[in-house]
């Protein structure tokens, strides 16, 4: 799951715009299995193939093209 703030809030052309990167994005990755953009919550959803290291590889190409998005999960640091 990615917090995406503010995004409730873009002008319509403008989440069009990011709704598409983010589709195109998601789309480069065959790990991906389903998406949900929650717009009223700016909440990404994504379930995935279990694979290793997919979960950051594909954060990471979603935080390069939306640099406000944040990885939401547990604190694993013990």
């Amino acid at each position: 799951m990615m917090l995406i703030p503010g995004l409730r809030e873009l002008p319509r052309i403008q989440l069009r715009g990011k709704v598409a990167q983010l589709q195109a994005i998601l789309g480069e990755f065959r790990e991906v299995v389903f998406a949900d953009l929650n717009v009223p919550r700016n909440l990404l959803w994504v379930s995935l193939r279990p694979t290793p290291g997919a979960i950051l590889k594909i954060a990471s190409a979603v935080r390069y093209r939306v640099p406000e998005a944040l990885l939401v999960g547990p604190d694993l640091r013990g």
